[in-house]
């Protein structure tokens, strides 16, 4: 069961003028969702039970009058179809905001910091590692940095050689349901 984390945030020159409610998911969806769509004006508000919603309540309750801000940490292939879900549906509750960031996202920002103290730079490289063994690394580029050359029962074979360069203007148009082969 996930517990959603309370925090305060600073964003202006009095501290401590907003509330912040973090839930996080490693992998997993939201644990509890319905049905309630409350984007049509003319329909009775209704609260609805999907976890952010609830949580968008609690934080509006304890904010005691601070802006309430609701963050939801998961993978990338649940952040943004979730925020958009439960935003479309509005049913967060009125006042809070909601944001999303990605554990994949968290990893890049991790590892562009620069940390000149060695205690924190050892917590930060522990954690850039951790992320990265639970697989949160995205695709970034087709750097290759050496010479390279995979093969696997003939099915497949890569080599790379990287003195050759790659042309893929094409010259000629392109006919639906065609072959092209590259060389």
């Amino acid at each position: 069961m996930a517990r959603m984390r309370l925090a305060t945030l600073s964003t202006s020159s009095s501290p401590d003028d907003s509330v912040i409610g973090i839930e996080v998911k490693y992998f997993s969806g939201l644990s509890t969702d319905d049905e309630v769509d409350n984007s049509e004006t003319e329909k009775e508000y209704e609260y609805s039970v999907n976890q952010l919603a609830r949580e968008s309540r609690i934080v509006k309750e304890r904010s005691g009058g601070k802006k309430p801000f609701l963050i939801f940490i998961a993978n990338d292939s649940a952040c943004v179809s979730t925020y958009h879900d439960v935003t479309s549906r509005n049913i967060l509750a009125d006042g809070v905001q909601l944001g999303y960031v990605s554990w994949q996202e968290i990893l890049i920002q991790l590892e562009k910091q620069t940390i000149n103290d060695s205690f924190r730079r050892l917590i930060l490289t522990d954690i850039i590692a951790l992320l990265k063994k639970k697989g949160f690394e995205r695709f970034q580029s087709f750097e290759i940095g050496s010479n390279v050359s995979i093969c696997a029962d003939d099915y497949y074979c890569y080599e790379y050689f990287p003195n050759k360069s790659f042309n893929f203007e094409l010259t000629y148009e392109v006919d639906g349901g065609a072959y092209y082969e590259y060389r």
